[in-house]
């Protein structure tokens, strides 16, 4: 899926956020420099080497370089 939901604490509450440019699953993400990182994941067919940047500020994704090797998750850790 390329759907987003993020999170408000403040209302408890989930929300849409705008969409991936890409079909994702099994994604990694991370948040650095306040924006949301998306690297590799599943498409469905294969994993993948892409990734994305989402910045809130402007509500868009943004492609960056890609990983040099195709890479997927299939479990979440929170630190």
């Amino acid at each position: 899926m390329s759907t987003v939901e993020v999170y408000d604490p403040i209302i408890n509450k989930w929300k849409m956020a705008e969409a991936m440019s890409m079909l994702r699953s099994r994604v990694g993400v991370a948040v650095m420099m306040n924006k949301l990182f998306a690297v590799g994941g599943y498409n469905g067919s294969e994993r993948l080497a892409t990734a994305e940047v989402f910045n809130p500020v402007k509500r868009i994704w943004t492609k960056v370089a890609e990983m040099h090797y195709n890479r997927s998750i299939d479990r979440g850790h929170i630190n």
